[in-house]
């Protein structure tokens, strides 16, 4: 091992074993791979391993009514939040209180925003030297992974000088990281110019001296050096920030990174799972943090010494040829882990339940299941179904009829990503028309389908899903059935996140209500006849 590996090895070294209680100590690969993560001894099915948050957040346009720092909703629940001047960031009563208004402001943070969304649209500075006008529309545009590149950059430079309301970020893990390619090599020379004009007009924009500024702001941290640094660490590293208890199809709400999350290997059957911990429910006002946890959760027992692995990607259903082509466009590796190496015939048993046929069209059927989806999502927001909800239901429901029949006849498997969602889709369609009956058969259905593969499926998704089919028994009358239909949702849900997180909480408390209610109604009845 090299000096410079053995001194990266060191530095991570401390941050894990901090960050984990010393569960786990990072490793180089001597095959030429980088840093992963090892398990320093036994860790159990369901044990929490290692705990960290954010060094920074950045909500996607369609979420940006959250707050900026901790992801939980805001007073207004609507664009209403969002700052006047930036229009990037919204900030909950929590955050406020702590002080992260202030730091917004004075730290350059709001600023530097700012300059992104002008330096975005090539907004020049005025004649007069003052700022430019932007909007709420003109910040939407903004990609999600730029404002995280600023957010990090900022709050590394500033920090140095304005006092943060945020828990320590360890700085120097950040030099650490795996760092992507950006682009091509062909498209080299046209993305070093495009992030030359970027650093150029946000310096401009953002050292313009304001009324109330003695000293213009130093701009010295924009350059083209650092900004292409920690772009490609946010691309190499970033973490989906996802809430859970959303509905499936808008659980993802924007990118984080997670320092000490980010040295994990890749598996498709992994023993790990990582989670946000977006407003769960603080025992007391005093331990707010101005920040997004994430937390990992081992789902497989792990021996000592053993690989602790995530998964990079949705893996529920896909078989192995479609998992390596996603790996390889968005990761630029070939995975042969434990399931694409088949190297045991618990693999290739799976991977028998998923393979598809040769020449069908999963894109296609994609296409109409994600149409559906959103379709769907927005009559169920929408509260109570009126008459032109209920024919635009009916519409999705003959929809999804005929992409079943699509995937029966070009043979693709019943547990496949495509064919498993199909179920869920026809049973939320039929809920939502009040065919709870005919809702209950497609859930049976999922279930059924999702046990070939279990340790394909992420253990969230299969929960919702299955919180979902006890709601529908719930209204059916068939309590018995809903409360073990729960408690198989608590069960995975338990697992992949811990016995305190929100979802977890509220799957208990569904539990309670389901098991208390045949007495409800035996007293009822009882006092009827009295």
């Amino acid at each position: 091992m090299s000096d410079t590996a053995a001194r990266k090895l060191e530095l991570v070294s401390i941050f894990l074993k901090k960050a984990s209680s010393n569960l786990v100590k990072p490793s180089i690969d001597q095959n030429g791979g980088g840093v992963h993560v090892l398990s320093e001894r036994q860790l159990k099915r369901g044990e929490e391993v290692l705990s960290c948050n954010a060094a920074a957040i950045a909500l996607d346009p369609s979420h940006r009514h959250l707050c900026a720092y901790c992801a939980r909703p805001c007073k207004h629940s609507t664009d209403e939040s969002r700052c006047k001047q930036c229009f990037l960031v919204s900030i909950c009563e929590g955050c406020k209180a702590k002080g992260s208004k202030k730091w917004h402001l004075e730290s350059g943070e709001c600023k530097a925003l700012y300059s992104l969304v002008c330096a975005s649209h090539k907004m020049p500075k005025n004649a007069n030297g003052k700022r430019q006008l932007i909007n709420l529309e003109m910040a939407n545009g903004v990609d999600s992974s730029y404002v995280l590149t600023i957010r990090l950059m900022l709050r590394r430079w500033s920090e140095k000088n304005v006092p943060s309301p945020f828990p320590s970020v360890e700085w120097s893990l950040l030099d650490e990281l795996y760092r992507a390619q950006l682009g091509t090599p062909d498209e080299s020379q046209y993305y070093d110019a495009a992030m030359n004009e970027l650093c150029r007009l946000m310096r401009e924009s953002f050292c313009l001296k304001d009324e109330d500024q003695l000293e213009p702001i130093d701009g010295s941290w924009i350059n083209k050096k650092d900004l292409n640094d920690t772009m490609e660490k946010v691309v190499g590293c970033g973490h989906a920030v996802t809430d859970v208890t959303a509905s499936l199809g808008c659980q993802c709400i924007g990118r984080a990174l997670f320092l000490e999350h980010s040295f994990y290997n890749h598996c498709c059957t992994p023993n790990s799972f990582l989670s946000c911990r977006i407003g769960d429910p603080d025992t007391n006002t005093e331990e707010h943090q101005c920040a997004l946890n994430a937390r990992l959760h081992c789902i497989q027992d792990i021996d000592e010494g053993g690989n602790v692995t995530i998964s990079y990607i949705p893996t529920s259903g896909l078989s192995c040829d479609e998992r390596k082509q996603r790996l390889e466009q968005s990761y630029d590796f070939i995975c042969n882990c434990e399931a694409c190496g088949m190297r045991n015939p618990s693999s290739k048993k799976m991977d028998q339940s998923v393979r598809l046929p040769e020449n069908c069209d999963v894109e296609c059927i994609r296409q109409m299941q994600f149409s559906c989806n959103q379709q769907l999502l927005e009559i169920e927001r929408a509260g109570d179904v009126n008459n032109l909800q209920l024919n635009e239901l009916e519409s999705c429901i003959s929809t999804i009829k005929m992409n079943k029949r699509g995937i029966r006849n070009q043979g693709i498997p019943v547990s496949h990503e495509v064919s498993i969602e199909s179920h869920r889709l026809l049973a939320k369609a039929l809920s939502l028309s009040d065919k709870v009956e005919a809702a209950l058969k497609e859930y049976a259905s999922f279930k059924d389908a999702v046990q070939p593969i279990l340790e394909l499926f992420d253990p969230v998704a299969l929960a919702t899903s299955l919180i979902n089919f006890g709601i529908d028994l719930q209204r059916a009358g068939k309590d018995e059935e809903c409360e073990s239909v729960l408690a198989n949702a608590l069960e995975y849900a338990k697992l992949a996140l811990g016995d305190e997180h929100k979802l977890v909480l509220g799957v208990q408390k569904m539990i309670s209500e389901t098991t208390e209610r045949p007495t409800k109604r035996q007293k009822a009845e009882n006092e009827s006849m009295a």
